[in-house]
């Protein structure tokens, strides 16, 4: 069975993407959870909520920043109880 020119032209531009996609995603996920951890370092815990959760967004079944997310949003609520309200309703 011969498969069409355009077919196969198809497929591996469509693995490439695929790909490249993914690679993007790596780098990103790596880049917003260093970010985030230096920013909790620092005491920029609102900073670093946000890089977690856009970190999460990326790969929500990471242990890793699911941790790290849980950390931040419990020093959050100790100082501000609208935070607490998040950290019940996480569900990771």
């Amino acid at each position: 069975m011969h498969i069409p020119r355009w077919l196969e032209y198809a497929r591996i531009k469509h693995k490439h993407e695929i790909n490249t996609t993914t690679e993007r995603d790596i780098k990103a996920y790596n880049f917003l959870t260093k970010s985030g951890e230096k920013r909790l370092k620092l005491g920029n815990y609102k900073g670093a909520l946000s890089e977690f959760k856009l970190a999460h967004n990326i790969q929500p079944n990471s242990t890793e920043v699911n941790q790290l997310l849980l950390e931040v949003i419990s020093i959050l609520c100790e100082k501000d109880d609208n935070y607490c309200e998040e950290y019940d309703s996480l569900k990771l």
